[in-house]
């Protein structure tokens, strides 16, 4: 297995600020484990400041917008991520998500389409992660394959 290079931000969790951690498969999953814990804090470590983050057409820059998106999300869904494939190298990180959205509210604009509280939504998507010392600098996303989608999609 081939390993990426990224730095963890937090000061003493892995030496000094700008002293490398390596993301193998195991942190990534401690990654993914932050990230549907909503621990903010817990993922958002591993971003560059100016990462980039595109999500379908919607593209947002640095930390704070990220952080700003998923505090809009979660107000309106409950997301939760398994990572079925996951590959690396000095570039970056490339996985296979499959991710399950259930709607607590209605979100008629949801990036992948709207959603009826109550809603589930489970798609497998693949997501890259370019990385750089500072952490991950891009993240992108595509939707591969959708498992479960409600059921009024169907009918429209």
């Amino acid at each position: 297995m081939t390993t990426v290079t990224v730095v963890v931000e937090a000061t003493g969790a892995h030496g000094r600020v700008g002293e490398p951690a390596v993301v193998d498969r195991a942190t990534y999953e401690r990654y993914i484990a932050a990230f549907n814990a909503r621990d903010i804090p817990g993922f958002t470590r591993f971003y560059a400041p100016e990462v980039v983050f595109q999500l379908g057409a919607r593209e947002m820059r640095g930390r704070q917008a990220i952080i700003d998106w998923y505090r809009l999300a979660w107000a309106r869904i409950e997301e939760h991520c398994e990572v079925r494939r996951f590959i690396s190298d000095k570039s970056g990180v490339a996985v296979e998500l499959e991710t399950e959205f259930r709607a607590i509210v209605d979100w008629p604009d949801f990036t992948a389409g709207p959603l009826l509280k109550g809603d589930v939504l489970r798609k497998i998507g693949f997501i890259h992660y370019d990385s750089s010392p500072m952490g991950f600098t891009r993240i992108a996303t595509a939707s591969h394959r959708v498992l479960v989608q409600p059921d009024h999609w169907a009918s429209g």
